[in-house]
């Protein structure tokens, strides 16, 4: 596992929201690298990359395991799932609830068999959070 965040970087939400996306996001992405054969020097890899930019905090999840473009589609609708077994486990549709509430976005990019990402855009500033943002957002230093 690779992290490479901004200096100071942050973002504005709910703790134990947020929380609950990363471990979402991270259970994914580790059910992903375990699902795929690598062959020479490969290594099952997951990157979670960060920036800020204009009063927003953006953060990238990237894995090198299996991944199917054709379901980028319904990734984020209730109740979908490519996993054989089948956990009671946040799902992406939550997810992405729970980023949108905080005025943020969450998409999803793959290529077969290379990778899968994740891009989160959250507010960075008390003035981008100040409009949409519920009252029990804090900033959250990353």
């Amino acid at each position: 596992m690779e992290l490479d965040l901004a200096p100071g970087q942050q973002i504005w939400a709910g703790r134990n929201h947020f929380i609950l996306v990363l471990v979402n996001l991270l259970e994914n992405a580790i059910d992903a690298i375990d699902e795929k054969t690598y062959v020479g020097d490969e290594d099952p890899r997951i990157r979670i990359t960060g920036r800020m930019e204009g009063g927003r905090s953006f953060l990238l999840f990237r894995d090198n395991g299996m991944a199917s473009p054709k379901k980028l589609a319904k990734i984020f609708d209730p109740f979908f799932t490519t996993r054989r077994l089948v956990r009671l486990w946040l799902g992406l549709s939550i997810c992405f609830g729970i980023v949108r509430s905080y005025g943020g976005t969450i998409n999803a990019a793959s290529e077969p068999g290379q990778y899968c990402e994740f891009t989160l855009d959250l507010p960075a500033t008390a003035e981008a959070a100040a409009k949409t943002v519920p009252e029990h957002a804090e900033p959250l230093r990353l």
